[in-house]
């Protein structure tokens, strides 16, 4: 990779070009590419599953400005009472999803938005110097 080239500058770059300065609270501009979708739309349902924070990279947090609700899945604890603080409106449930029913451990690491139920990826990222908080 090119050592001048810095893909967080780029990513902003390319969301100034596109949205101006309107306001995102997505990773790389998602809520914005969606709002040009619902735009017209006052109110709305959204399902965040693997939510992580309620504002930070978060998807739904715009729409949730706009008077939308909706369900924010998260099975970290600590974020949850985040939710539960900044967004009351919403529906925030501690838990997992799945295809099926089942108990599994949760690997928290940090950063928290590695955290994983699988203990083969929460290997992988160990092997790669994340730190697990814990299971």
């Amino acid at each position: 990779m090119n050592k001048y080239f810095n893909p967080a500058l780029y990513r902003d770059f390319i969301k100034r070009k596109l949205f101006g300065d309107r306001e995102s609270y997505s990773q790389t501009g998602e809520d914005l590419i969606l709002s040009l979708f619902f735009r017209d739309q006052p109110t709305g349902f959204y399902v965040d599953i693997g939510a992580n924070h309620p504002k930070i990279f978060n998807n739904t947090y715009l729409f949730y400005k706009w008077g939308w609700r909706g369900i924010n899945i998260e099975p970290n604890p600590e974020r949850l009472r985040l939710f539960e603080k900044i967004r009351p409106r919403d529906i925030n449930l501690n838990c997992g999803i799945g295809e099926k029913e089942l108990n599994s451990d949760f690997y928290l690491f940090h950063p928290d938005s590695l955290s994983t139920f699988s203990k083969e990826i929460a290997s992988s990222y160990q092997n790669m110097g994340h730190r697990l908080t814990r299971v």
